[in-house]
């Protein structure tokens, strides 16, 4: 089973909230809220920190825009990139209804695959849900001397898929 993305705890957090329909629940524009106020607070930490890492190395682009970046020198790009997402071959991350992918795992101009990257996915891609998979990418690494994976993929120096081998070990105890 999957292990789902830490969250980050830089604050003394309130206890667990009971997961609504309870009553008393909160309600947001009709939709009683299932996940609770800390927890949307995290995520919105943990995409900040992700967003910052990825802009140091290349940016995001929605799946939309990386589509049209592939334009005409790829075929069908549209199922190309959805079967990638699906088979979770990409670092993605999905962020309030949309898929934002980040740049550093292509190499530019041809939006190839970084194949360390790749490697990397591989690894770790039982044993982490998709949002923690885009947060260890983000995430300075002890093995990288301290340097994110997008980071060591883009430059291409360090080794991303034993640090992503070891990880892997150590979250299957």
């Amino acid at each position: 089973m999957p292990h789902t993305a830490p969250l980050l705890r830089t604050a003394a957090l309130p206890p667990a909230l009971p997961t609504p329909p309870v009553p008393g629940a909160p309600v947001v524009a009709g939709v009683t809220r299932l996940v609770p106020r800390w927890v949307d607070q995290a995520r919105a930490t943990e995409h900040r920190q992700m967003q910052a890492a990825f802009e140091r190395c290349g940016g995001l682009t929605d799946s939309e825009g990386l589509v049209r970046r592939m334009g005409a020198d790829h075929e069908q790009p549209i199922s190309q990139v959805a079967r990638a997402i699906v088979g979770r071959r990409l670092v993605h991350l999905t962020w309030r209804g949309t898929v934002w992918l980040p740049l550093f795992q292509f190499a530019l101009p041809s939006l190839a695959l970084r194949p360390a990257v790749t490697q990397a996915l591989l690894e770790l891609r039982d044993d982490l849900d998709d949002w923690a998979m885009a947060l260890w990418f983000a995430t300075d690494h002890p093995m990288l001397d301290g340097r994110t994976p997008a980071a060591v993929a883009v430059d291409g120096d360090g080794d991303l898929v034993d640090a992503a081998r070891a990880d892997r070990f150590v979250l299957r105890g």
